[in-house]
């Protein structure tokens, strides 16, 4: 027996109490005890014969003395053999029968503890029986913190057990110190009606309640013997063994326990100080450790001799390893829907389902990966409770402090969410290839075992995982007795597999309960034997690309793979080798495969970077690999390790079978659906006998982390299986596999075999350059030798980032648009009066300012309208700003297009009134500063009084509305332009230009700017701007060409690409053939390069005949081509010629406005009104 056991911290104190000296003195006094009945048992086998009489000589007597001592002594050696191993036997039976005592009484504490959570008003699904022995507890209130529980002696007289004793209990659950007085009156600390119930209810459950018949007529009585206490039943003449009430913690004096965690507050107050002026210090260790283990400490203080003890990886500073990265995989298995997800979410924060797919069903399908610390909390007098909790791996400190207590970090975990369908076994054994441990979850609500909790238990036995901790779920969906009852059947199923070295933990982890008891076993359990002085290996179980679609050539990473590290350690920098790598057939059917040799780039613990990886948890690992080899897990199942260090390559295997006795072979469905989805599976299940494997039968062989179809061939006369693999493997003699067959339909696991020999292939060497340094140089000094920078566009996916004017776009804007891009409005001129925006604190919002270079005063003169009206008319839609909120009244807002004239908008106007929204606060529905499209009301000219209404415009209108005021934004920045420049009002320009254009026009002065930019005689001139001096119409038209002029009509070249490479260099090899073709473009002829996705390219260019723009891609494709093929494995396919795709409709506004200028003769009639068309 160990002498520290590790605390599950449950709500009893069997279950969180911890072995001290005198338990193994009696423990040990009960084992001699229990040898001597043995050993009377056994009897003795020692008897000497009595000696024959001498017949006739000397010599016959000593002759047969002789013989008879030599008897003797052969008789005498096997029945001391035989005694010792009687004796052993008996004491291995004791031993394993006070381990379930101590298994049982730690499920039905941290059960009673579960249950207070959920009934936290003493009642819930209890036996009736249990309310005639719970009197309402009468406490009085003594003090500020002392209370009385008067009638604390007629519990303990209708129980028949002694004050004493359930003080005692009361002591160790509340951690504190209690006294009875000459009336047996209970005095404790902190205690409420409310407590003292679950207090007695615990007890009850603990101390007097009989297991077989749940019969509280029961008695204590102990053996004097052995002095263990025994609950004897007056019902059913049972007894069973009880567990003595720890209270090691009195030891230590309040004023010891004060002062320490005193010291250990300020360790961890400097080493927090530490950590900001960046100093590494280990004070924090050492204070812990003298708060833990000091002088005087007991039972808890154990309990850091015990983490002590806990094995390390063989790492110096495992501490140190602790905090950057997990040294544990857990992994999470169980039957569908037995919330196995849940359980990860609760522990992590994390939801482990990503995908579209699986967020749609409600269900794992791929494995899910999640990461968190362990805090153990440092004070003696910690609650059971909050001993343990968990963080983010984000969490960069080693130390916390939570509700005034110090926590210090315990282990970090990676949890290793598998799916619980049958149809995804497959995905289940390729994440046991990673785990160190695992929690297996059952459902309490539906019979056990169910169908794939049998068999992820039985593949956990099959790949030789030595810790599985069995995880009763959702017990707030049962009754107690329907608890107790699945209790049983786990335990009947769990017997004779490692889950039965463990108590079953009772959790609900929908509601979080329970999970520091599973929090306490993970930081029990002593991590995988590594070897990290041996060459590096990891096991790949996902890899993924990260570049999204868009991203430029420059930016692209290599792929990115996935895993945990058997043995060894991976530093940056360092050459690594993927075996079996890229395989295929042969026509004649050979297999050939080459592995893949990179560079490690980027190493990744969840969110945490790391310079070196330790065998532990989940690692990424970032590479110079090519994305497309990485992307859709096409390198799962593969291993990662040192250049010419890893296991051969095979495709076929001889292994020596062990099948199960029995094989799920399908489940009893009722018809119904589960949560996910998928068809209900009821717990029952039907089992069939496991026949032995046959030539030309088809199996599924799960080798480490991949998963394969393979073929019996032959069987050996000594029982050995010789399979053909689908694919080849990289495996090792003496790895085990998992064996599955198809049982209606689907695969079933049926055992496991041990790989013994097989067929190697030897692979191609891998694909090396070797001038690969000189090609990277000179691939590098023409990326940066391009002066084509790419356009901001492609940083984003479908975005619509506006182009500058210095930079040609290779997809123009809509000529409705034109000229309000990155420049046209310019952040300093995007207010609606033409002014610079400038922050008014007194109405907290931006309002206009002159630019800071003119050095002129805000002048009246440089703000205006937008229209010629000085007031908007009913039912237009205008666009405001919010100034003010007020409550119960409405909102109060500034209409951009008329000079921030004040507006109101109603509090029933500002959204519909809907069934539960009636009532809500204005702020909630809008704030101060934000712009609304609104339309107007009422209309008061003599108090300039405006009534707007939000909800009343549709969705058409605002976004017509919308367009409109970008478009007078830009005339808006013309007209300030020049009237700055010229010292005039903007209202005289306005009045010269725009306002006249529009009246008689019937346009928005927009699309007329927009003509002049191309044909100024056509608008400015004396029919239609007879205000306008020539300097100003000079002016304007300058103004007009740098920042309205409509770009050339432009035709977009665009050719699909197909490229990668496999060699080593991988990326660097993509990245230098794209840049070479991006070097081709110019200033006016730009090249764009987007990728779709890996290894698919797009490159497009814009110009204005399509034979150029095509003559030029057509160049760039040769370019790349010829760049990559210089390198080892590198390919380039057209998948698309360069062709012509559209051609741009810019400035349909100035087009339809010249369409109406001729057919209606505007040109020739002078200023006669246009009609609309």
């Amino acid at each position: 027996d160990s002498e520290e056991t590790r605390p599950c911290h449950s709500g009893a104190n069997d279950s969180r109490r911890y072995t001290t000296s005198s338990d193994m003195t009696n423990n040990e006094s009960h084992r001699a005890h229990t040898a001597e009945g043995a050993e009377a048992l056994t009897g003795t086998f020692d008897r000497k014969k009595e000696k024959k009489k001498a017949t006739s000589t000397i010599e016959m007597a000593q002759e047969a003395q002789e013989a008879q001592t030599t008897q003797s002594a052969q008789l005498a050696q096997p029945a001391q053999t035989a005694q010792t191993a009687r004796k052993d036997v008996v004491l291995q039976q004791v031993d394993e029968a006070e381990e379930a005592v101590r298994r049982d009484q730690q499920y039905r504490s941290l059960y009673a503890r579960l249950h207070d959570a959920l009934h936290p008003d003493g009642t819930g699904v209890e036996e009736e029986d249990l309310k005639q022995y719970l009197p309402a507890p009468k406490v009085d209130k003594s003090g500020s913190k002392a209370s009385c529980v008067i009638n604390f002696a007629t519990f303990c007289a209708r129980v028949n057990r002694s004050p004493e004793h359930v003080a005692a209990f009361i002591d160790a659950e509340q951690g504190t110190t209690s006294t009875l007085d000459a009336e047996q009156r209970l005095r404790v600390k902190w205690a409420t009606p409310q407590k003292i119930q679950q207090l007695y209810r615990r007890y009850l459950l603990a101390y007097v309640s009989c297991n077989a018949c749940k019969s509280l007529s029961t008695s204590m009585v102990r053996d004097p013997s052995s002095r263990l206490q025994f609950l004897r039943c007056h019902t059913c003449r049972s007894e069973h063994r009880v567990a003595p009430i720890e209270r090691g913690f009195l030891a230590v004096g309040r004023g010891d326990r004060r002062a320490a965690r005193a010291g250990v507050r300020t360790a961890c107050t400097s080493v927090a100080a530490g950590a900001v002026a960046g100093v590494t210090t280990t004070s924090c260790e050492s204070a812990l450790g003298m708060a833990d283990g000091g002088e005087g400490a007991t039972a808890y203080g154990e309990r850091t001799e015990a983490s002590a003890a806990r094995p390390t990886n063989g790492v110096e500073g495992d501490a140190l390893i602790d905090e950057k990265q997990a040294t544990l995989n857990v992994g999470i298995i169980g039957h569908v829907a037995h919330g196995k997800s849940s359980i990860v979410r609760g522990l992590t924060g994390v939801k482990t389902q990503k995908h579209k797919q699986e967020q749609e069903r409600n269900i794992t399908i791929r494995l899910g990966y999640a990461n968190c610390k362990i805090f153990e909390c440092i004070d003696d007098d910690c609650l059971p409770e909050r001993r343990f909790l968990t963080k983010p791996s984000s969490y960069a400190h080693a130390t916390l402090t939570d509700r005034g207590r110090c926590y210090k970090l315990a282990r970090q975990v990676s949890f290793v969410d598998c799916p619980g369908h049958e149809s995804l076994m497959q995905n289940m054994l390729s994440g046991a290839a990673v785990m160190d441990a695992a929690l297996l979850l059952v459902a309490a609500n539906e019979p056990c075992p169910a169908p794939q909790t049998m068999e992820h238990l039985a593949a956990a036995e099959c790949l030789n995982l030595q810790n599985v901790l069995a995880v009763q779920n959702k017990l707030d969906l049962v009754s107690t007795s329907e608890a107790e009852s699945h209790y049983e059947q786990v335990k009947g199923f769990i017997a004779g597999t490692t889950a039965a070295s463990r108590a079953v933990i009772p959790v609900c982890a929908q509601l979080g309960l329970n999970l520091d008891a599973v929090c306490a076993e993970l930081a029990s359990l002593p991590p995988r034997p590594r070897q990290t002085d041996q060459p590096v290996r990891m096991h790949l179980i996902r890899s993924f690309d990260v570049n999204r679609p868009g991203t430029e050539p420059k930016a692209m990473l290599g792929g990115v793979v996935g895993g945990a590290i058997s043995q060894g350690a991976l530093h940056l920098e360092d050459e690594v080798e993927i075996r079996p790598g890229v395989f295929s057939r042969t026509a004649s059917g050979e297999v050939m495969c080459r592995p893949l040799r990179t560079r490690v780039q980027a190493l990744h613990s969840e969110r945490t970077p790391l310079t070196t990886a330790f065998p532990g948890g989940l690692i990424g690992v970032g590479t110079r690999l090519d994305p497309h080899l990485t992307k859709d897990d096409r390198l799962k199942g593969q291993v990662l390790g040192a250049v010419g260090h890893l296991p051969p390559v095979y495709n076929e295997l001889v292994i020596k079978p062990t099948l199960m006795p029995r094989v799920v072979a399908s489940s009893m469905s009722s018809g119904g659906t589960s949560s996910g989805g998928e068809p209900a599976e009821e717990s029952g299940c039907k089992t069939e006998k496991t026949s032995r494997l046959k030539p030309k039968e088809k199996v599924l062989a799960s080798v480490g982390a991949s998963s394969c179809t393979a073929t019996v061939t032959k069987k050996e006369p000594d029982g050995r299986v010789r399979i053909a693999l689908e694919h080849p493997v990289c495996a090792a003699i003496g790895d085990s596999i998992a064996l599955s067959r198809q049982v209606d339909n689907k695969w079933r696991l049926i055992g496991r075999g041990d790989i013994e020999d097989g067929v190697e292939v030897q692979p191609l060497p891998p694909l090396f350059d070797e001038d690969e340094a000189e090609l990277l140089a000179a691939a590098l000094s023409a990326d940066q030798s391009s002066s084509t920078p790419l356009p901001p566009a492609l940083h984003g996916v479908g975005g619509e980032a506006a182009l500058s004017a210095d930079q040609p776009s290779s997809t123009p804007s809509p000529p409705a648009l034109h000229g309000v891009g990155e420049e046209a409005v310019d952040e300093e001129e995007v207010a609606p009066s033409g002014g610079v925006m400038a922050f008014d604190e007194e109405r907290g919002l931006y309002v206009e300012a002159h630019r800071a270079v003119l050095g002129a005063p805000l002048a009246g003169s440089y703000r205006c309208r937008m229209h010629e009206r000085e007031l908007p008319v009913v039912d237009e839609v205008v666009i405001a700003q919010v100034s003010r909120v007020d409550e119960g009244v409405g909102v109060y807002v500034s209409l951009l297009q008329y000079n921030n004239a004040t507006a109101f908008i109603p509090g029933d106007e500002l959204t519909k009134v809907r069934k539960g929204r009636r009532g809500a606060s204005l702020s909630s529905l809008t704030r101060e500063g934000k712009v609304e499209v609104c339309t107007v009301l009422r209309v008061d000219e003599a108090s300039r009084f405006i009534d707007l209404s939000k909800w009343r415009v549709g969705s058409e209108e605002a976004a017509a509305a919308e367009l409109s005021f970008k478009r007078s934004k830009a005339v808006h920045a013309v007209i300030r332009c020049v009237a700055v420049a010229h010292h005039i009002s903007m209202e005289e320009l306005y009045m010269a230009t725009a306002w006249p254009l529009a009246s008689k026009l019937r346009c928005h002065p927009y699309e007329a700017f927009c003509l002049a930019s191309t044909e100024p005689k056509r608008i400015f001139n004396d029919q239609l701007t007879p205000q306008l001096s020539a300097s100003l119409r000079d002016a304007l038209l300058i103004t007009i060409g740098k920042r309205l002029r409509p770009p050339e009509a432009k035709i977009k070249v665009k050719a699909d690409v197909l490229i990668c490479c496999r060699g080593r260099t991988g990326v660097d090899a993509i990245r230098a053939a794209l840049g070479s073709a991006l070097s081709l473009g110019s200033e006016q002829l730009p090249i764009q390069v987007k990728l779709v996705a890996p290894p698919h390219h797009t490159i497009t260019v814009s110009c204005t005949e399509a034979a150029t723009g095509v003559e030029l891609l057509q160049r760039a494709i040769t370019a790349a081509a010829e760049e990559v093929k210089r390198h080892a494995g590198g390919a380039l396919n057209v998948k698309e010629a360069p062709c012509a795709t559209d051609e741009s409709d810019a400035h349909k506004g100035a087009a339809s406005l010249v369409a109406r200028l001729a057919l209606t003769g505007g040109e020739e009639n002078g200023g006669a009104e246009m009609e609309v068309l």
